[in-house]
């Protein structure tokens, strides 16, 4: 027989409060950004990945050649800016052209939602960090 009379209320209370602030920066971020609950979930995780890249290059990349900072911050603005596509697909919809339907390839789009914008930025990210590396002629070996 257990004779166990712990009471466990305050781990439900914690879980509902930790919700409760998760649901909040959503809504929070949703407003910001003038889109929907669901566009700011998703640029909010995207966000929170970039975010803990960047962290863990800054706390463990010191010592470490292959995650330290400088070889790490365009996969950090890569990451943000792919997190950023689905604010600009929903700014896309509701810019008057379909407003609240989903962009099919025959729709007209936005310069901002195009395919060549979003690969175009990813580009401008990853040139400054290849003319460094060819400006230096280091290279990460691993040998």
């Amino acid at each position: 027989m257990n004779q166990r009379n712990e009471d466990h209320s305050l781990v439900g209370i914690v879980i509902v409060a930790i919700a409760v602030c998760v649901v909040g920066v959503v809504w929070w971020v949703a407003d910001v950004t003038g889109v929907d609950m669901s566009t700011a979930g998703k640029f909010l995780t995207g966000v929170l990945l970039a975010c803990a890249i960047l962290g863990a290059s800054l706390w463990w990349g010191w010592n470490n050649e292959i995650i330290h900072i400088s070889n790490v911050w365009p996969i950090v603005l890569a990451v943000t800016w792919i997190s950023l596509w689905c604010v600009l697909d929903y700014h896309a919809r509701s810019s008057g052209i379909g407003a609240f339907t989903q962009l099919r390839d025959d729709d007209p789009t936005v310069w901002w939602n195009a395919w060549y914008t979003k690969v175009g930025v990813l580009f401008l990210f990853a040139i400054p960090y290849v003319l460094r590396k060819l400006r230096t002629g280091y290279w990460i070996n691993f040998d």
